[in-house]
């Protein structure tokens, strides 16, 4: 079977504050982590998503401390579904099989490569039955503080992503004749705006913020050199800017709307298929980890 992997670039973020400890290594906290999450009880670890009617929860992981790589299984499960069954072949009805709270559990993997300067890349692999990445990221963010909160020893850090963009990204800009606006989005904690950084944090609002830019002046376009500029900004680890996107019109005159969000580079891996039709996990992390070498 094919399965899709995606990469992303990470940045440690270790919180500001006057009492909080800043490490030297943050691969070593982030396997302490891990292995205690591990260590509970699944009842203890699981998140519900009421929205999506799905669980997620961390059950193993792998740590390669030579190539400083960590591998790490979810298991997730939607809920809330019941329906009745058939057998597609003799085409007899065997009637509702589960209850509401039943749901089908499935797989989820990463890998994280840690680098230095508090960077690493991360390598998702895309299961349209399980959880989406962002959720991963949250997941992993709200563990971290917990676990650190009820141990009381000041460290405090969490993840930020970006995607690793294909080059169609460029060509799709040559397709413009006009760029009517570039929207750069990026986390709320790292502008300097304090009025707008009070904000951070809350429920009911975005951790990220837009900052649209328009051309100059009615009738004019911004050019596409500029945003090459941001471009290479997006790819400088350093930088914050999560996502561009870009707004313009064809030749045609057409309108066009990108973004690199939606132009991640992906590569598609053969891999083993278990009896259950899922992926055979070993397999998938041989390969996931031949492609971390190219990191």
């Amino acid at each position: 079977m094919q399965r899709t992997i995606y990469a992303y670039d990470i940045s440690i973020n270790p919180q500001r504050g006057k009492n909080t400890k800043v490490l030297e290594n943050y691969e070593k906290d982030f396997m302490i982590v891990l292995q205690r999450l591990c260590r509970r009880k699944k009842q203890n670890k699981i998140i519900k998503y009421e929205k999506d009617r799905k669980i997620l929860y961390l059950d193993s992981i792998s740590h390669n401390e030579s190539s400083h790589t960590i591998k790490m299984k979810f298991i997730s499960a939607k809920y809330g579904v019941v329906r009745n069954v058939m057998n597609t072949i003799t085409c007899i009805e065997r009637g509702r099989l589960k209850q509401k709270p039943d749901g089908d559990l499935e797989k989820n993997h990463l890998i994280i490569k840690f680098e230095e300067n508090n960077q690493a890349v991360m390598l998702y692999e895309y299961n349209k039955d399980g959880i989406g990445f962002p959720k991963l990221i949250d997941y992993i963010n709200e563990k971290i503080k917990e676990i650190h909160e009820k141990k009381k020893d000041f460290i405090y850090y969490h993840l930020t992503y970006k995607s690793i963009v294909s080059r169609d990204f460029l060509k799709s800009l040559e397709k413009l004749k006009r760029v009517k606006a570039v929207t750069l989005t990026i986390d709320q904690n790292e502008i300097g705006v304090s009025e707008t950084k009070s904000f951070a944090g809350r429920n009911d609002i975005s951790e990220d913020i837009d900052i649209v830019l328009k051309p100059a002046a009615r009738g004019l376009a911004i050019r596409g050199n500029t945003v090459k500029e941001f471009y290479k900004m997006y790819n400088d680890k350093s930088m914050p800017i999560k996502r561009i996107t870009v707004k313009g019109d064809r030749d045609t005159k057409d309108p066009l709307t990108f973004d690199t969000e939606k132009m991640k580079e992906k590569y598609p891996i053969d891999v083993i298929e278990e009896s259950t039709g899922e992926v055979n996990t070993e397999d998938l992390f041989n390969e996931m980890g031949k492609l971390c070498q190219y990191f």
